[in-house]
């Protein structure tokens, strides 16, 4: 899934669990990724936006994965890079 065009605030950040509660799996089973920016960084599953930005936000969820047998879903969040349709 893309979301087009979201607009982040400097300063605002965001965890696991906010996508967890979102998605409806726990925290251990959303994994967040990032493209090389100034603008942002992820560091202990974190994202912060170091500026205020505009940027495509995708979502990837795969059921029963072998790198993630406890999750019934697993999910990866990347700011602006779009994943790949690996699994």
């Amino acid at each position: 899934m893309r979301v087009q065009s979201l607009s982040f605030r400097k300063g605002t950040s965001f965890n696991q669990l906010a996508f967890s509660n979102l998605i409806g799996t726990d925290e251990s089973c959303i994994e967040l990724q990032s493209s090389s920016s100034r603008a942002f960084s992820v560091q202990d599953n974190v994202i912060e936006f170091k500026s205020e930005m505009t940027t495509d936000v995708f979502i990837q969820c795969q059921t029963n994965t072998a790198s993630a047998s406890n999750c019934p879903i697993y999910c990866t969040v990347s700011f602006g890079k779009e994943l790949s349709n690996a699994g």
